[in-house]
């Protein structure tokens, strides 16, 4: 037995039992008889059958379970009387429909079993036997009877069905598709616990369906109300930086190109995480999303949105499996936003002193040369950068000693986001020295060690930086 049928079973037999007392005994228990010369009865040692009652016999030690052996008799022969009533999975009825889904046939006739079997009544209590080791109880259901409660159980469910079922069909001629699309749901409700059967109803006087199947119908076709799509199909970014939500926006719309408000949609990514990975549409239908950094460099992304049709039907609410089964059925409702990944181009505005020679480009050229093997683009106009590198250094005399000349190098490395002015990176070298038989040649030494930084070291933070 599943995991899941002991579940229900177990579920079952503590909804059946509490009904135990209240239910109708036409047969009095038999004696108690002592274990002192009394024999056990017939029904104990030879299990009885009858065509025309389902039958429920069980035991229970009184030394294993001193306190509660009672109840668990009772229990578990009501439990086998009821896996003795079968489910027959009628060939017009919805549970039929799902059949070609070999993996979920016993798991959804299980379902409909544990639905039926909560609402049996009218079984009765033959009778008990016991004596010091053992307690033995007696339950039957006449098949007749139960017929009888199945069929009016059946008659209330689908009058019930049917009335919300007009609701919906009301609000849908409304156009108030998403309360529509609530109450298809909710007029499967009443009649889950009978999905095996046909549901044969007269809608409108006139028209005859298989309750069932017309309500997957309805729910299948109302998923075409619901139009998706984003703002833009495709759009393009920079590695590192923000996309907006102005450019991820979702427009949830009816097929009359009118938006529908507090429609449940969700958003993935497909470089990783989103936030916020789900929203629901304002009063123009409108819904977004945003990357707060761009940190993948691949050159095609995209962030692809689904009307969430769970939430909006069930709200915190879990399915069960006919919802689930329904859900991985109904048409998924989506629309992609594709982006073209672009690098990042960048403008380095240097100054550079050196003692003894005047300007140089050393810092510049080997910043420029790192970030283009990680990616960047280098381009001469600030006005056309994307991100624009500051860079400061000199080099101050520090004396000499041996015939040897001295300098410290201070420089200042920051990178500015041109469309925002916002500081993404900066980082300092202080006091590198530098040593050599001229200042000249101590600033070159001092050059070098801060091209070597700016190379190994800074250029692959800022990297790290920008694209974490």
């Amino acid at each position: 037995m599943s995991y899941k049928s002991i579940f229900y079973l177990v579920l079952f037999s503590f909804g059946l039992f509490s009904n135990c007392s209240s239910s109708k005994q036409v047969a009095k228990p038999a004696e108690v008889v002592g274990d002192q010369g009394g024999a056990k009865p017939r029904w104990v040692t030879s299990r009885p059958t009858d065509s025309g009652y389902y039958i429920g016999i069980a035991v229970a030690s009184k030394t294993t379970t001193p306190t509660t052996y009672a109840t668990m008799a009772q229990r578990n022969a009501l439990n086998e009387l009821a896996s003795s009533i079968e489910v027959k999975v009628k060939s017009n009825s919805m549970l039929f429909s799902f059949e070609e889904q070999n993996a979920y046939r016993d798991e959804f006739k299980e379902f409909v079993q544990v639905k039926t079997n909560q609402s049996i009544e009218n079984y009765e209590l033959v009778a008990t036997w016991e004596n010091a080791y053992e307690y033995w109880v007696y339950y039957r259901l006449s098949k007749t009877q139960f017929q009888k409660d199945k069929q009016e159980r059946i008659s209330k469910a689908t009058d019930l069905s049917v009335g919300i079922l007009n609701q919906a069909e009301q609000e849908w001629s409304l156009g108030n598709y998403r309360m529509a699309m609530i109450h298809f749901f909710d007029a499967l409700k009443p009649i889950k616990p009978h999905l095996g059967e046909s549901l044969e109803v007269t809608l409108n006087g006139s028209k005859d369906v298989f309750l069932g199947n017309y309500l997957l119908t309805q729910i299948s076709q109302a998923t075409r109300a619901f139009v998706l799509s984003g703002k833009t199909s495709m759009i393009e970014n920079t590695w590192g930086s923000q996309v907006s939500s102005e450019k991820l926006t979702f427009l949830v719309q009816s097929p009359e190109h009118k938006p529908l408000a507090q429609i449940p949609v969700q958003f993935t990514y497909s470089e990783g995480l989103i936030r916020p990975r789900d929203g629901v549409t304002s009063s123009s239908g409108m819904v977004f999303t945003e990357i707060k950094k761009m940190g993948n460099t691949h050159t095609l992304q995209e962030v692809k949105a689904v009307i969430d049709f769970q939430e909006m039907v069930l709200g915190n609410g879990r399915p069960d499996e006919i919802d689930k089964l329904i859900f991985e059925r109904i048409s998924n409702v989506s629309s992609t936003i594709k982006i073209k990944v672009l690098a990042p181009t960048i403008y380095i505005d240097a100054k550079e002193l050196a003692s003894g020679r005047g300007n140089t480009t050393t810092l510049k050229k080997a910043f420029e040369l790192e970030a283009n093997q990680l990616g960047f683009l280098s381009t001469k106009s600030r006005k056309e950068a994307d991100l624009i590198v500051e860079i400061t250094a000199n080099t101050q005399n520090a004396g000499e000693s041996y015939d040897l000349k001295y300098v410290y190098l201070n420089a200042q490395i920051k990178v500015v986001e041109q469309k925002t002015q916002a500081v993404v990176y900066q980082e300092a070298i202080s006091k590198l020295k530098g040593v050599g038989a001229t200042y000249k040649e101590a600033s070159l030494q001092a050059y070098g060690k801060a091209k070597d930084q700016v190379r190994q070291k800074i250029v692959p933070r800022f990297y790290r930086r920008y694209t974490n």
